[in-house]
């Protein structure tokens, strides 16, 4: 369970470190419309370790990327829907189908990252994709 947890940690930490400086240093929105964001990205790698530790063990590495990419799917939804995330920093009312376009690309950069996960807790448990020899 902690090798999950690290996995889904580890790799939730260095996604946030970049999308923050590139959020930063490249959006050129004022510090002070990012706060919500940036205090959601603060528990992002909390909320991936708990993911990862929740996955079913019979998941656990092969269907990494698929677990995450449900909980893509959900922070997909609670970003562009609940909080309203390209409002609330850039000031836009973006339509409905504009939003759910948003989901499946989240969907599908968390399946990405998650296969990052799949990696990162194979190593730490020292399984390899290629069979051992003697």
């Amino acid at each position: 369970m902690l090798r999950r947890f690290a996995a889904g940690s580890v790799v939730a930490c260095i996604a946030t470190a970049i999308a923050s400086a590139v959020v930063l240093v490249i959006s050129g929105v004022a510090p002070q419309r990012l706060s919500l964001i940036l205090a959601i990205w603060c528990i992002v790698p909390c909320v991936w370790g708990l993911w990862a530790m929740v996955s079913p063990s019979n998941w656990v590495p092969q269907h990494l990327p698929i677990w995450g990419t449900l909980l893509g799917i959900v922070a997909g939804l609670m970003a562009v829907f609940v909080v309203n995330i390209p409002y609330r920093i850039f000031g836009v009312a973006v339509p409905t189908t504009t939003r759910a376009f948003f989901v499946v690309v989240a969907a599908l950069f968390y399946y990405l990252l998650w296969t990052g996960v799949k990696k990162v807790y194979m190593s730490l448990s020292g399984s390899s994709s290629a069979p051992s020899r003697g």
